[in-house]
């Protein structure tokens, strides 16, 4: 029992982080809703999410993903290309296969950050991922993660089991990190998972049991500690649905006496049953009443594919903006996702990134160019001074968040620019040269 309320801790910690929705692959996304929260969690933690893994493409009548490109720092107007930030390129050495790599642009080149490798079955099932980071010293990339997966019979998205490993430098060996074991009914409703976490350098073991009503949902799922043999509840998922589909989740966590509330979401849905908003909320036990925290909205194309998701997130300091847009190449495979923000919620959406995707040899977008570094300012945020790193005397511009500009400077290398008689909010400084613009968001204090 000594390890009972951090244990409890990490439970309410890993409901919390399962809110977090993404665009995911369908295949990977139904492997990732049999795993309990604190599993999904302890995955995050070993550097795996089996429902962010992109799929593999072998069908020739498929488009195969080459690679993306996400580009950040654009102008105010958003009308030009500014500085590439990251790249992922994938790879498919044999049937079965795919190697995606990560790459940081650092000013000049191209530098790895981590490569996967992802096996599928004859059913494209995700069956292995072997994961690792790039060691800059040594120039090699080093084993970090590895998870070993073992889908249910000819199932597509039902696994038996899954074991996630750690490598130990020390002793150039994997260890487990978790063990997951799916128990199914004959009709192969899963009614309980058992699984064993290394948490805080101890095995612990945690069972979820899952209960359906009458019409085969799963409206309760409890999750136990087992310790000594002997079950400790720990907390509970109590969900309803309309017509098979969750229209509210309440996460609770048992606090030794009694279940608390911790969590709420609720979802509505379209016509033709897509995802149309969710809303996030957390329990304040002060006032004893819910408190939105986020709100997701979903739009659609004349196909049914999602071409905007809109979030807005509230907190003590203020809410915040969040827009994605989506642009599809062929079917379901995306030409360009675009990101949006805006500091309150009468301003206009702010470019923020694009991410281009490139298939085989054939692409619908263009090869953008690399242009300079971002401006490099400091401090920021900032209440009056800040120094723009220059390597020779020019000129610099400063545009507010709508685009507009506001003041304009001639600067030497060193030379501080004082900003305290401007409104507090979100700005852009600008630096024109020649066919590329620097540019760096500056946050202005009150």
């Amino acid at each position: 029992m000594k390890n009972f309320f951090l244990l409890l801790s990490f439970f309410a910690l890993a409901i919390s982080s399962a809110q977090a929705q993404s665009m995911r692959s369908a295949k990977l996304q139904e492997y990732s809703r049999q795993l309990s929260p604190s599993i999904n969690q302890a995955m995050l933690k070993a550097g795996l999410d089996i429902a962010a893994a992109p799929p593999t493409t072998t069908h020739n009548n498929r488009l195969q993903l080459d690679s993306t490109k996400t580009f950040y720092a654009y102008d105010p107007t958003g009308a030009l290309d500014s500085t590439p930030l990251f790249r992922m390129t994938y790879e498919y050495p044999q049937p079965g296969v795919m190697v995606e790599q990560e790459y940081q642009f650092d000013g000049s080149d191209w530098e790895p950050i981590h490569r996967s490798t992802y096996r599928y079955d004859d059913l494209e099932r995700l069956t292995e991922v072997f994961a690792e980071y790039y060691d800059p010293e040594t120039n090699l990339f080093l084993p970090n993660s590895r998870l070993e997966a073992y889908p249910r019979g000819t199932s597509l998205i039902l696994l038996d089991s899954f074991i996630v490993y750690g490598w130990a430098p020390e002793t150039s060996d994997w260890h487990a990190i978790i063990i997951n074991y799916n128990v199914f009914e004959a009709a192969d409703p899963l009614v309980e998972t058992i699984s064993v976490i290394n948490l805080f350098g101890e095995p612990v073991l945690f069972k979820d049991v899952l209960l359906y009503d009458a019409n085969g949902d799963n409206y309760l799922t409890e999750t136990s500690i087992v310790e000594a043999g002997v079950n400790i509840i720990a907390g509970k998922a109590e969900t309803e649905y309309l017509n098979h589909r969750p229209i509210g989740i309440v996460q609770y966590v048992f606090n030794g006496f009694g279940f608390e509330a911790l969590s709420r979401q609720t979802m509505s849905y379209t016509s033709f049953g897509a995802l149309e908003q969710t809303l996030d909320f957390a329990w304040d036990f002060e006032a004893e009443d819910w408190l939105l925290a986020n709100k997701t909205n979903y739009e659609y194309d004349s196909q049914g594919r999602v071409n905007a998701k809109e979030t807005e997130s509230f907190e003590e300091q203020g809410a915040s903006y969040e827009l994605a847009t989506y642009e599809y190449i062929d079917g379901e495979d995306l030409a360009l996702e675009t990101a949006y923000f805006k500091p309150d919620a009468q301003s206009a959406w702010i470019l923020d990134t694009r991410t281009y995707y490139y298939y085989d040899a054939i692409t619908a977008v263009p090869n953008i160019p690399v242009s300079q570094l971002a401006l490099r300012v400091f401090p920021n945020p900032t209440t009056d001074l800040v120094v723009v790193q220059l390597e020779a005397e020019a000129d610099v511009q400063l545009y507010d968040a709508a685009g507009q500009l506001r003041r304009s400077f001639r600067l030497l290398p060193g030379q501080a620019i004082n900003l305290s008689g401007l409104p507090a909010g979100l700005y852009f400084c600008r630096l024109p040269a020649g066919a590329a613009i620097q540019t760096r968001r500056i946050l202005v204090g009150g």
